[in-house]
């Protein structure tokens, strides 16, 4: 008998949560869950910044400056590259042109715009 009653103490906390966590929920705090957005954005397209909204949308070239290496990865970065900023300071190595940084044996980022 006491199996009994343990089993139907469990079947009742069982459906206590169901009831408590399928319920509608109210969406007025700005949260939306990721399956409802009627066309969602891939995971590999938002890896790269690209969203449903943006696609395909290139940011314009508004930072100027030179070009920077970084010493420990061997990429270098273009001026409107959006890990411009990321390379540490004591890994920057500068480059006026981006042959210069080819010769040097840097390869372009992966993220940068062509």
């Amino acid at each position: 008998m006491t199996n009994f009653i343990k089993r139907l103490s469990w079947l009742c906390l069982l459906i206590t949560f169901t009831l408590t966590t399928t319920t509608a929920h109210d969406d007025s705090d700005g949260k939306r869950e990721p399956w409802t957005d009627p066309a969602p954005t891939p995971p590999w397209d938002f890896r790269h910044g690209k969203t449903a909204k943006t696609q395909d949308v290139k940011p314009a070239a508004t930072a100027i400056g030179p070009i920077i290496g970084n010493r420990s990865s061997k990429f270098y970065h273009l001026p409107n590259n959006p890990d411009y900023s990321k390379v540490s300071e004591r890994n920057r190595v500068p480059f006026k042109t981006e042959a210069k940084a080819q010769a040097a044996k840097y390869r372009k980022a992966r993220n940068c715009s062509q």
